[in-house]
């Protein structure tokens, strides 16, 4: 599998190498490069430990929805599954991460559709969950309650709908057609519709709902201690509000990554506060690598080691 889409991925990594060369090129490089003397090793390294944490949070979330639908596997395979699914943290809306589905029916001959209706409820509480902070943050950033409100209401009306409509089986067919990564993945869609219907029971949504804030908790702090190692006086709402703007722009974009999206996003709101234009690009810069393209390396790792460890290199590399 993939070997079937590696020349997607390719090519969405060399369409962001080009993208980043270009912001780079159409500024001043040499100033850019000055830029990491801001910034000490320990602040680094700080940025990839809240990111990892991140990343734990979320493959409990996903270890739990597993012991939700009664699925027993390996913890050591749990963990590299999860991980064999960032590599497609680049595919659009994420969609590519249903990957995990094909690698646990190779193995344990799980049915496709249960692990499928995981992979839907992560994405789906991922962006709940990003909402929710991005209404918090303008609530606290911009003083706007209104805001907050009409967001958290159009929030609960989507998931609503999401959860109780007769023909959400069907659109999800329709939405795993369109892309060729999940079309034909999902075939029993009746099957799917009620795990996915156990797995928004509002019980096992809450604990998913708390992990998932909390994940997007540790990515965020690890965004704002970018911005406090340049300027100590930033405020961390500040951090909440920007980060999670620019995650809703790269998300709703489906460009897949998020790419342009999230980093244009992200250099506009920074040089709006002050941040020069060259800080403003290598703090986004520093902070994508952190957040997607480390993901996409553990992923890729992770998917190897799985692939040796379980002999599937003809059926699926």
């Amino acid at each position: 599998m993939f070997e079937k889409y590696k020349k997607n991925i390719l090519i969405v990594i060399g369409l962001s190498v080009v993208f980043y060369a270009i912001l780079l090129l159409y500024n001043d490089f040499d100033i850019i490069l000055n830029s990491p003397k801001i910034f000490t090793a320990s602040t680094l390294m700080m940025v990839l430990l809240l990111v990892i944490i991140s990343l734990i949070l979320k493959f409990l979330r996903w270890h739990k929805y597993l012991s939700y639908l009664s699925i027993r596997i390996n913890l050591g395979d749990s963990i590299l599954i999860f991980c064999a699914g960032l590599t497609m943290s680049i595919s659009p809306g994420k969609v590519g991460e249903l990957i995990k589905a094909f690698l646990i029916r190779k193995k344990y001959n799980i049915p496709i559709s249960k692990i499928s209706a995981i992979v839907f409820a992560e994405r789906l509480l991922e962006f709940v969950s990003l909402v929710i902070i991005f209404a918090v943050g303008i609530l606290f950033y911009y003083q706007q309650i209104i805001h907050i409100l009409l967001i958290v209401l159009l929030m609960l009306i989507i998931m609503s709908a999401i959860v109780k409509s007769n023909n959400f089986r069907l659109n999800v067919k329709k939405i795993l057609e369109k892309f060729s990564i999940t079309k034909g993945l999902v075939d029993d869609v009746a099957e799917f519709n009620r795990y996915f219907a156990e797995l928004v029971r509002p019980r096992i949504f809450i604990i998913a709902l708390a992990l998932s804030l909390l994940a997007w908790i540790f990515e965020i702090l690890s965004f704002g201690s970018l911005i406090f190692a340049l300027d100590s006086e930033i405020s961390y709402l500040f951090s909440i509000f920007s980060y999670s703007a620019a995650m809703v722009t790269g998300a709703v974009s489906m460009i897949p990554g998020g790419l342009l999206g999230a980093e244009l996003s992200l250099i506009y709101l920074l040089e709006d506060i002050g941040v020069s234009n060259e800080n403003s690009i290598f703090i986004t810069l520093v902070i994508r690598f952190a957040t997607l393209w480390f993901s996409v390396l553990i992923g890729i790792i992770s998917y190897l080691l799985f692939v040796k460890k379980t002999k599937y290199n003809k059926d699926v590399l």
